[in-house]
């Protein structure tokens, strides 16, 4: 990883040695999830088309929706299991989550560039390293899409930047005039010399809403859950839904429970995950407010180790791939959660500091009582 700050420059070296460091444009899985899907089961999927309505009736979720253009019309089909994965500004989220229902601004504002052909000097910089930047208001990763080909995505996150909006397309002036008035030389570096494309701007929504799941409809993704992009895992824990949703769905016979009561199981097994991504993600946007600013300048410039390590830890967990369920008990104490026992990675790292603490004390109180012993069996001698 190298951090850049307007300063000064920490480096440490990946722990493995892959090019292919896991990045990848969410609209190419998506296509490549769609085609596997219809070669599997061709024509059960429509994508693009708009949900209007969602109701429940006789056993079954009914959903009304507008087809896309050209031949635009209002049908509804009917369904055992309605799968809400519509995002953030989700239809289904109305019908579903009857308890609760919080969508806030995440007070990010993040702008995504495309480089196709990154000059050679930018390409050694890059590769194998996560690069970024800090300054006053924004961090922006530059990172590979993947290894299939040498394009950068560059993402740039400004904290409390422009005003909620949908996703649209940003201009090059407007992209540049960030990068100035943060002062981010590496991002205004990349903007005079490569050539940018796809540059497009999205606000970032905290989603929290309650329940997940009716008897006939369940929510995933960031339909159910969302709280911004700073710790990279949203879309694992999208995928991770859709997975483990699928697990349970096709043990219902063997464990013996109605559709409902695997929605039910589903959800406590989802929830812990996202509750664990949701404070991570908290810590590591407070770094970034305004009121932290200073501190945090103070810390990366005269402790760059000690806060290295803080920022590391917050990203030092995953979600467990198969189902706790079925396993009948979780690998560690967060339900679903591996690498990490504590949800809140400021108290697990204030932990571990006063353990390292006692650790060292505890060794010098062990040499004190060493060297008295010595010096007591010399004058004994």
């Amino acid at each position: 990883m190298i951090v850049r700050s307007i300063d000064h420059k920490v480096e440490t070296e990946p722990r493995v040695k892959d090019h292919d460091k896991g990045f990848m444009k969410r609209n190419t899985l998506l296509e490549k999830i769609l085609l596997k899907v219809e070669e599997r089961h061709p024509g059960c999927i429509y994508a693009g088309h708009k949900a209007l309505q969602v109701r429940f009736k006789n056993n079954q979720a009914w959903t009304t929706y507008e087809t896309k253009a050209p031949q635009s019309a209002i049908i509804s089909h009917s369904c055992d299991l309605l799968v809400g994965a519509d995002g953030v500004n989700s239809i289904v989220r109305r019908y579903v989550a009857l308890k609760s229902d919080s969508r806030q601004y995440g007070h990010m504002t993040a702008y995504r560039f495309l480089i196709h052909s990154p000059t050679e000097e930018l390409l050694k910089e890059s590769q194998g390293k996560w690069n970024m930047c800090v300054s006053e208001s924004i961090h922006s990763p530059s990172y590979h899409i993947s290894n299939f080909d040498e394009s950068l995505n560059v993402v740039v996150l400004e904290y409390d930047g422009k005003p909620p909006s949908y996703p649209r397309r940003a201009t090059f002036l407007e992209l540049q005039e960030v990068a100035r008035r943060s002062n981010l030389s590496f991002i205004l570096m990349l903007l005079e010399t490569e050539d940018i494309t796809d540059i497009m701007c999205y606000s970032t929504f905290h989603i929290d809403c309650e329940p997940w799941c009716q008897s006939n409809a369940v929510l995933i993704g960031d339909a159910a859950h969302a709280y911004g992009p700073l710790t990279a895992k949203m879309a694992n824990l999208a995928i991770n839904d859709a997975h483990s949703l699928a697990v349970l769905l096709n043990h219902r016979a063997k464990l013996n429970l109605s559709q409902e009561q695997i929605l039910n199981e589903w959800e406590k097994i989802q929830r812990p995950k996202f509750e664990v991504t949701k404070i991570r993600t908290l810590r590591h946007l407070q770094l970034y407010m305004p009121s932290m600013r200073a501190i945090m300048s103070f810390l990366w410039k005269y402790f760059p180790n000690f806060t290295l390590r803080y920022f590391q830890s917050i990203f030092a967990y995953d979600y467990e791939v198969q189902s706790c369920i079925l396993k009948g008990t979780s690998s560690l104490g967060i339900m679903g959660i591996m690498g990490i026992t504590i949800a809140d990675p400021l108290f697990a790292y204030a932990k571990r500091c006063i353990n390292d603490v006692v650790y060292f004390i505890g060794i010098g109180i062990f040499a004190i009582i060493l060297l008295q012993q010595f010096l007591a069996t010399l004058k004994e001698n």
